[in-house]
């Protein structure tokens, strides 16, 4: 056990080494495709497939792959995925826990590895990059299995290349399995004919002729008819109208608007991260009830998120957004240089992070605050990231967007891997927690009045 725990801890700090290279990130097509080998397979209950992922890298150079597989658990059991041999497997979320391998969970129909080949070595041609190995369930008639490549959160297959900084994935295609049941003939007995008996005729009995009785007949008595008298017609009264006089209606004073004085100044309203769901990092997986968070790039070459989202920001719609810092308290001392972008969720009403709607999915601002910094953060102390005013104002300007509303801003990192600084989260201690600071101003036109009303009896 000891061996084993010694052995994957080694394999990380290498794969963090291959990954911590700085790389010179320039736009590159994203022509990759991934498929299998075979595509198209034909089986029967109890036997094994193996299925090949071939990656086809096009123009780009291809440096790690994050494959993500599934299937239909209830006709495949995937027992087993392998790596080629001189490449190297990377660590990897499953079931919510840190793994050094790959991550087979038959219970929902999931397979999952991280591989990169050998370091100075970028994947240029076509290339078989792991094998998934299967065994097929019984079932009760044929039917058709289809392995997938996913591509939804929280397990998207994606290709990193050493020319880009994206995601170069075009294409995937899935590869479908045919399971065939054999057909046992069934043996149908054949009827051997039953003689047929010759009825014995029946001799018929004559009914015996019952006496009908004739009926005495009844004598109905007729009533005899009783005189009703006429009634008397009562004389109809005559029905008198009598005019009622009008009141004069007495006259309402005008309703007069009294305003409320205009607001010229500016205020000030300072929102703090108020749960835990609320500030988050994503990298190989969505991290929360973390006591400390990081600014900056994690050593995943896909995904590199810090999510804050700020609740019931008192700004009503039409504010004019004067200034935003967002503050952050440093939860240990660095001068290591970070390089962000901030943009904020494009949305009137920003929900919580979870799995499956992290920071990554979120849909994006087209305003973006750029912030690299290489001073010296010491030790519990505050500091301010400034200018987001731009990212308030387009939010505030939706037309969904209603005061008291929520706010997310989303900080992806830039830079060499592993560059990133360290800050207090709402678990850590809630009043060392984000804090987002916006001055603004209501316009005139906003001004509210109220209307005093004069009543006489």
């Amino acid at each position: 056990m000891k061996d084993r725990i010694i052995s994957g801890i080694v394999s990380f700090v290498f794969a963090l080494f291959i990954l911590s290279v700085p790389l010179s990130f320039v736009d590159a097509a994203a022509n990759t495709s991934l498929g299998f080998f075979p595509s198209i397979s034909s089986v029967t209950p109890g036997q094994t497939i193996t299925l090949e992922s071939r990656l086809n890298p096009g123009t780009n150079q291809v440096s790690a792959i994050e494959l993500h597989i599934r299937f239909p658990q209830n006709l495949l059991r995937l027992d087993q995925v392998d790596k080629p041999t001189n490449y190297i497997v990377l660590s990897i979320s499953c079931n919510e826990q840190f793994v050094s391998g790959p991550c087979i969970d038959n219970a929902t129909g999931r397979g999952s590895i991280i591989v990169a080949p050998p370091f100075g070595s970028p994947i240029t041609t076509q290339s078989t990059i792991a094998t998934f190995r299967f065994s097929v369930l019984s079932a009760s008639s044929s039917q058709t299995a289809t392995v997938t490549y996913s591509t939804s959160a929280p397990y998207i297959t994606q290709v990193s290349a050493s020319d880009t900084s994206g995601n170069v994935i075009q294409s995937i295609s899935s590869a479908v399995v045919n399971i065939d049941v054999p057909v046992t003939p069934t043996v149908t007995p054949t009827n051997i004919p039953t003689p047929t008996r010759t009825p014995t005729p029946t001799p018929t009995r004559m009914p015996t002729t019952t006496p009908v009785r004739t009926p005495t007949p009844t004598i109905t008595r007729v009533p005899t008819a009783t005189n009703t008298p006429t009634p008397t017609r009562t004389p109809t009264p005559t029905i008198g109208i009598q005019s009622t006089p009008t009141p004069t209606p007495t006259s309402t004073p005008p309703v007069s608007p009294t305003p409320t004085p205009s607001v010229g100044t500016s205020k000030v309203a300072t929102i703090r991260i108020a749960d835990s769901k609320d500030d988050v990092n994503e990298s190989w997986f969505l991290g929360m009830k973390s006591k400390t968070l990081w600014l900056g790039k994690s050593y995943n070459p896909f995904t590199n998120f810090t999510g804050l989202r700020f609740r019931d920001l008192p700004i009503p719609p039409g504010a004019k957004i004067l200034n935003t810092y967002l503050r952050v308290f440093a939860e240990r001392k660095s001068d290591t240089p970070i390089k962000i972008i901030i943009r904020a969720e494009d949305l009137g009403k920003s929900k919580a992070f979870t799995n499956q709607d992290p920071p990554s999915l979120r849909v994006l601002t087209n305003h973006k605050v750029e912030f690299a910094t290489k001073q010296v953060w010491k030790y519990r102390e505050w500091y301010t990231i400034p200018h987001l005013e731009s990212l308030v104002q387009e939010v505030v300007n939706r037309p969904d967007w209603v005061r008291n509303s929520n706010f997310s801003l989303l900080v992806e990192g830039k830079g060499n891997f592993g560059s990133r600084r360290y800050i207090s989260s709402f678990d850590g201690n809630p009043n060392e927690a984000p804090r987002l600071v916006v001055v603004y101003t209501v316009p005139q036109n906003q001004v509210r009045h109220t209307l005093t009303v004069s009543l006489q009896e």
